[in-house]
């Protein structure tokens, strides 16, 4: 019985105080600041924030709120939400690039012609003055 080694037993008192002293998990940026938007909405007002703070919007704006996120503004057409007008943004941009790029090709290839047709020419130039002294 004397080899056996007893288990010392977990205070209370350092759980208590472990509760106590521990700090509050760190919010990233993303986290915060979808917080502090939810708070700005007012949804997130629950308890005893809601009598603290009164509600910032009113019920319209945010049914206008939520339009604009979900539904699309007047006058987009078929382009609803953030996220279509951002993929519509990027697939115009992205058009706007080729199409640069195929003028830019495009130019390149008219100066090589015109270039090659202006140095055959002054061979050619060349050929017939040499023709000429024979």
């Amino acid at each position: 019985m004397a080899s056996q080694t007893r288990k010392k037993r977990k205070s209370q008192l350092a759980d208590m105080s472990a509760a106590v002293t521990a700090e509050a998990p760190k919010l990233n940026t993303l986290e915060k600041s979808k917080f502090d938007w939810e708070m700005y909405k007012g949804s997130a007002l629950k308890g005893a924030a809601e009598t603290q703070k009164a509600d910032t919007m009113s019920a319209s704006e945010r049914d206008e709120l939520e339009a604009q996120t979900h539904g699309g503004g007047s006058g987009l057409g078929d382009v609803k939400g953030y996220l279509h007008r951002k993929e519509f943004l990027d697939r115009v941009h992205d058009l706007y690039i080729q199409a640069k790029k195929k003028k830019k090709k495009k130019k390149k290839k008219k100066l090589y012609n015109r270039h090659t047709w202006s140095v055959l020419a002054h061979c050619r130039a060349a050929t017939d003055i040499d023709i000429a002294r024979q």
